[in-house]
């Protein structure tokens, strides 16, 4: 099936709840996917710091003002910053997440900003990135801003303990359009490849034409000593007539 927008409706009747039904229907999945074509996840680089998480004094995460694009969803924090409140440390470290997490859910429907709490151990690593179809079908996909280390008995945050993530492509990353994310070295490999088949059809090409070339050049040799031959001869020939005038049979003639 080919779908193609956008532009405008006409009506189509109603359906089952009386309301007006267009011949031209598109859903948010339609543009998201239109936006997912130009533009890869990431935040958008358009302010000073963006969506940077910063320690605000005891267990609270700021996250700045910024936006973000998410598969083909966009979310902003405007006018002033957003902030989290994460849990006291343990009796061991953990490492939590501060994550953008688009949620199409039909509970939830937004991209907004969470905690992804690790688990406490003497070497913690970091908990699981969500990006998977949640239980009701939505679709929920993280985008990580920050890791953050809370450390054994913590009541407070440091900046020493945050990790910004922003530019790690794996789990986060800078918005990028489409376009720069050809790959070049393929596109250079294809090139150098299509320029070596044509070289080699182009030097069998010439050395067919030389060998043409050889042949003219060869027949126009031997035309020209053909020609210069009959002067040679006729040279003879006038030679010995005019040598053989004074003959009595060419004075009888």
């Amino acid at each position: 099936m080919i779908k193609s927008f956008p532009f405008p409706g006409e009506f189509a009747g109603l359906d089952e709840r009386g309301f007006p039904v267009s011949d031209r229907d598109y859903s948010d999945e339609d543009l998201a996917r239109y936006v997912s074509d130009l533009w890869l996840n990431g935040v958008v680089e358009r302010n000073y710091r963006p969506l940077m998480v910063t320690s605000s004094g005891g267990m609270q995460a700021r996250i700045n003002e910024g936006s973000i694009y998410i598969n083909g969803r966009y979310a902003f924090i405007e006018d002033e910053p957003e902030f989290l409140m994460l849990e006291p440390g343990g009796s061991l470290p953990r490492i939590d997440l501060i994550s953008m997490r688009l949620d199409t859910s039909t509970e939830v429907r937004a991209i907004t900003p969470v905690i992804i709490s690790g688990e406490s151990a003497a070497e913690p690593v970091m908990p699981e990135i969500v990006r998977r179809r949640s239980a009701s079908g939505g679709i929920m996909y993280d985008m990580i801003l920050a890791s953050v280390l809370v450390p054994a008995g913590a009541f407070s945050l440091t900046q020493d303990n945050i990790t910004d993530t922003r530019e790690n492509r794996e789990i986060c990353g800078m918005v990028r359009w489409l376009a720069d994310q050809v790959d070049l070295d393929t596109i250079h490999r294809q090139y150098n490849w299509l320029l070596e088949e044509q070289m080699a059809k182009f030097n069998a090409w010439f050395g067919g034409l030389k060998d043409i070339l050889n042949e003219n050049t060869a027949a126009y040799l031997l035309s020209q000593l053909e020609r210069l031959e009959n002067k040679i001869e006729s040279t003879r020939w006038l030679q010995f007539v005019g040598s053989a005038s004074d003959l009595d049979i060419f004075k009888t003639i």
